[in-house]
């Protein structure tokens, strides 16, 4: 995805809003046919939840806000992030919305979750390195919270989904509120029991809420930029 900045953060959000339920019609295909062959249902449990995880996100892509930050932004976020053992408030500066940002906002390790599975061009690969996420999406509910973490697609070797998208989910949770490191049982968005692998995203996404409440926000062709600098 060449050209990562504020002014393609809506046509990168609209390009995941058409995408999205492609894939998730193509698992759903491919659920079907392999129920149909008889593959026991052990092993497409996974891929049964997908489809509707993808709707659900997509879903929640269409009613986002969106906010970009910039670098000292990026920075102050995630040093803050790393201070929080919890999540001390539940403001938030919209119900839905897609937060993205000059520099990675978090980094997701593979090996909490089993590692990644890429479809290189011959056979399937597990991959278990470390990968920036470049955008957090979230969404508020009665009394927890929808966070989906993205990357690049470009900074995996080979596509995690059947579907070309500029974005690639890597991970998401429920998380009930409030949220207190390691005594918060993690749902997945897809109602799967998972562990805390978001959890230091979703830290580092309350200091993003708490530096929007103090900075502001700038209005750039329908995204909120955050420079960071705090006006008291």
């Amino acid at each position: 995805m060449s050209g990562w900045r504020a002014e393609r953060l809506p046509a990168v959000r609209d390009r995941m809003v058409r995408q999205l339920p492609r894939e998730a019609e193509r698992v759903a295909e491919m659920v079907e046919r392999a129920t149909a062959a008889g593959v026991t249902p052990e092993l497409v449990a996974g891929a049964e939840a997908a489809p509707e995880l993808w709707r659900r996100l997509t879903a929640l892509l269409k009613r986002a806000r969106l906010w970009w930050l910039a670098p000292d932004a990026c920075r102050m976020a995630t040093e803050a992030g790393a201070e929080r053992s919890e999540f001390d408030q539940v403001w938030m500066p919209a119900d839905a919305g897609l937060v993205a940002g000059e520099r990675p906002l978090a980094r997701f390790d593979p090996a909490l979750v089993g590692g990644l599975v890429l479809r290189a061009p011959d056979r399937m690969v597990e991959y278990g390195r470390s990968v920036p996420v470049d955008a957090i999406a979230w969404g508020r509910g009665v009394d927890e919270v929808e966070v989906h973490l993205l990357c690049k697609s470009r900074r995996l070797p080979w596509p995690l989904l059947g579907t070309p998208m500029p974005l690639t989910p890597l991970q998401d949770a429920r998380l009930p509120l409030p949220l207190v490191r390691g005594l918060t049982r993690t749902m997945s968005a897809a109602g799967i029991t998972t562990d805390n692998s978001v959890y230091s995203a979703a830290t580092t996404l309350q200091s993003i809420w708490g530096m929007i409440a103090l900075t502001g926000a700038s209005e750039a062709g329908g995204v909120s930029v955050v420079a960071g600098e705090i006006d008291l």
